[in-house]
C-alpha cells in the first residue's frame, strides 16, 4: 500500500475555461474517478485546494496551500507537512485515468537510495505522477522560500529514480494514465475512451 495520496486541485483552469476537476464523466466528477481509483491503494487520501467548499463530497480531508499562489510544488509542501506518513504519492486532478497499478509500481522502485521517483513517458517526466518522502520537506521550503517554483529545482536536489518501464502495467494503461486535460478539445478526447469501453461490452 502506498501510505498517502495527494489530489493537487489547486489549479487555476484557465485554458479549460472552468474548473477541470468538476467536469462530469460517465455520470461523475473527473476528481471522484481519481479518488475512487487511488482509495484502495493508498492508506489515506487527501486533497489540496485552496476552495474547501468545492469537494466536501468526496469526504476526504482538505489542505489548503502554505504557500499560497506558488504552485504544485507548495501542494506537495502542504501534503508532506501535514502527513505523519513516510511518503506521498502525488495526483494531478486534470488526470481521469489513473492507474492505481502504476502507482503501486513506482512506490515499489522507491528504493532506499532514492528520496523519489518520477515516471518518464515518451521522453517527459511527469513530477506530478511522483512519490516523494517526507524528509525532503525542509528541501522543499527551502526551494519555496528562494523562490525557485519549478519541480526540477526540487527534484536536482534530491536522489530520484526516473522510471521509463512499467513492466507489469499494460501499454494502454500507460498510456491513459498520462493523458491530461487542459482544454475543450482535451475534454471531448476524455469522453470517448468510455464510448469505446462501452461499446467493447456490447454484443451483436
Amino acid at each position: 500500500m502506498i501510505p498517502s495520496g495527494v489530489i493537487l486541485a489547486g489549479g487555476q483552469s484557465t485554458r479549460m475555461g472552468t474548473n477541470k476537476s468538476l467536469l462530469m464523466l460517465n455520470g461523475r466528477p473527473i476528481i471522484q474517478h481519481i479518488a475512487d481509483e487511488m482509495q484502495s491503494v493508498c492508506d489515506e487520501m487527501m486533497i489540496v485546494t485552496n476552495d474547501k467548499s468545492l469537494y466536501e463530497f468526496l469526504d476526504i480531508p482538505m489542505l489548503e496551500d502554505n504557500y499560497p499562489g506558488m504552485g504544485p510544488l507548495a501542494g506537495l509542501q502542504s501534503a508532506l507537512a501535514s502527513t505523519n506518513k513516510d511518503r506521498v504519492c502525488l495526483i494531478a486532478c486534470d488526470t481521469p485515468f489513473i492507474s492505481k497499478e502504476l502507482y503501486a509500481y513506482l512506490d515499489d522502485s522507491l528504493k532506499e537510495s532514492y528520496q523519489g521517483v518520477v515516471p518518464v513517458y515518451q521522453n517527459k517526466t511527469h513530477p506530478l505522477s511522483g512519490i516523494y518522502q517526507k524528509d525532503t520537506l525542509p528541501i522543499i521550503e527551502n526551494c519555496l522560500n528562494e523562490n525557485q517554483l519549478r519541480f526540477t529545482d526540487y527534484l536536482n536536489n534530491i536522489p530520484v529514480n526516473y522510471v521509463e518501464t512499467f513492466h507489469d502495467v499494460s501499454n494502454e494503461e500507460v498510456s491513459k494514465h498520462f493523458f491530461n486535460m487542459n482544454t475543450p478539445d482535451d475534454f471531448e478526447v476524455a469522453k470517448t475512451f468510455f464510448k469505446e469501453k462501452d461499446n467493447e461490452g456490447k454484443t451483436c
